[in-house]
């Protein structure tokens, strides 16, 4: 009998972990594509003007002046293989640059904060050496607008955190449909020059590079050896029952 009952355990536990056995996993996505956009040049790609300078940072700034600056990036979530249901949560992360790095706009502080929005970038093409402010598909603000909310951009050589689950789930059920986000500040200015303003600007490229982290649901397949060891577990089991009975019969004769 306690051959028989350690035997059960050793078959509920094997069968057991086929089915239960699932985790939390991570995956994190760099732009494929990204650029800022500028209104003071409104058809001028910015992504290699100015000897490249701004190749690798994208902005995000208003000043009511004419000198707006916002950017775009473009993140390939159909390549993780994952579906809208699998999704835990997601995040976009961005690391914020000193305004040095862009020639114009004053840095964010505690005191002169910018609210960023976060913006579906709606239908249309766009290419990161040719895209401009005047070329930008049209922002969709519906569901999948995301923004800073009580923690506006405050800092410089920091990072910020927004949540963007629903535009990531948005973009697995509809990958034609992703056309990237648009990082913009609509206002109202926070700083008190008329012809700057405050821009936030972060790295696009590089180790500090704008990431997407997933995370996401990931159900274990058990290897062909696991179902193997429980097929035999089944069948040893087996045998000590039909022995454990054989005994029964020959006693009682």
């Amino acid at each position: 009998m306690r051959k028989f009952v350690y035997g059960s355990a050793f078959v509920v536990a094997v069968l057991g972990w086929c089915v239960s056995n699932a985790s939390a996993a991570n995956v994190s996505l760099t732009p494929t594509e990204d650029a800022m956009i500028y209104l003071g040049f409104p058809t001028t790609p910015m992504k290699n003007a100015f000897g490249g300078i701004l190749s690798n940072l994208v902005a995000a700034g208003f000043t009511g002046t004419g000198h707006d600056s916002s950017g775009v990036l473009r993140y390939n979530t159909a390549a993780t293989g994952l579906t809208s249901s699998q999704v835990v949560g997601a995040t976009l992360n961005l690391f914020t640059l000193s305004t040095e790095a862009t020639g114009f706009g004053a840095n964010p502080t505690a005191t002169e904060t910018i609210p960023l929005d976060v913006f579906k970038v709606g239908p249309g093409f766009w290419g990161e050496n040719t895209v401009s402010w005047n070329g930008t598909p049209a922002n969709l603000p519906l569901s999948s607008v995301a923004n800073t909310g009580s923690n506006p951009i405050n800092a410089v050589g920091a990072w910020f955190t927004i949540d963007v689950t629903t535009l990531v789930k948005d973009w697995l059920d509809t990958p034609a449909g992703n056309n990237g986000l648009r990082l913009s500040h609509l206002g109202p200015r926070v700083e008190n020059d008329s012809e700057v303003g405050v821009a936030a600007v972060f790295a696009s490229g590089g180790a500090n590079a704008a990431f997407i982290n997933i995370e996401f649901a990931e159900v274990a397949v058990p290897e062909p050896s696991t179902f193997a060891l429980a097929a035999i577990a089944a069948v040893a089991l087996g045998g000590m029952v039909y022995r454990q009975h054989r005994r029964k019969v020959v006693c009682q004769a």
